[in-house]
């Protein structure tokens, strides 16, 4: 069934929509939408979905490229541990994304290490990595806020509004900051509500393979209720 979501996306996608991605984009243009879905700014992350909605074949083999289930070897999380500790920020930064994305499931080797003997530095990593796990079972207010059941919208002199249940939603301002939701996680969580509303059979098999990840992996949980609720 089409919920608030789709409701969103049909009723404003020629009002927002830059008139260049009204059919298809390049591959430098899905790249920039793909970095614009882990933004902490809301407007413009609704950009990039009403964007992606627009060309729904494209999106779905693009999102097909991008999305993976996770699987990740006791191996490779004790690297990306290790690898909290290297020389340059950016492989810190990395490894510090890559456990934040595994979510619960990585949490058991975290405890672990903090068991063990480690530098203050790495230590401090850790426990922040801990503390910042995305929680799956904590409702979404980007997604919630795509839900409903009474949408409008108004342009008034090139100035589009939707209004949600009553409530206006500011594409150009809204901005949320959570440190529970690092780029990756706030991407996936994004996308995966793009392929339940687009909905179909391809969208539906993407979903079903994520939903093969690591159980206890966050996105892997976030695709399994994005199935049920499409069933």
């Amino acid at each position: 069934m089409r919920n608030r979501f789709t409701m969103i996306l049909t009723l404003v996608v020629f009002l927002a929509i830059p008139a260049g991605f009204a059919s298809a984009a390049n591959d430098k243009q899905l790249l920039g939408l793909w970095d614009d879905l882990g933004t902490v700014d809301e407007g413009k992350a609704t950009l990039a979905v009403l964007t992606l909605a627009k060309m729904p074949e494209q999106t779905i083999s693009f999102l097909k490229t991008r999305l993976q289930p996770i699987v990740a070897s006791e191996e490779r999380i004790a690297g990306w541990i290790g690898q909290l500790d290297d020389e340059q920020r950016s492989k810190r930064s990395e490894a510090a994304e890559e456990l934040l994305w595994l979510g619960d499931y990585a949490r058991p080797a975290l405890q672990e290490a903090l068991e063990g003997e480690l530098s203050a530095r790495v230590r401090a990593r850790i426990v922040e990595i801990l503390e910042n796990l995305p929680e799956s079972t904590k409702p979404d207010p980007f997604r919630d806020r795509l839900r409903g059941s009474n949408v409008a919208v108004s342009n008034i002199n090139g100035q589009v509004e939707i209004i949600i249940d009553g409530k206006p939603l500011n594409l150009g301002q809204v901005q949320r900051k959570d440190p529970q939701r690092r780029d990756s996680w706030l991407r996936a969580t994004r996308a995966f509500a793009l392929l339940e509303s687009l909905g179909g059979d391809e969208a539906v098999s993407i979903l079903e393979k994520l939903a093969e990840g690591e159980p206890d992996a966050a996105p892997t949980r976030e695709a399994r209720i994005a199935l049920k609720r499409l069933d």
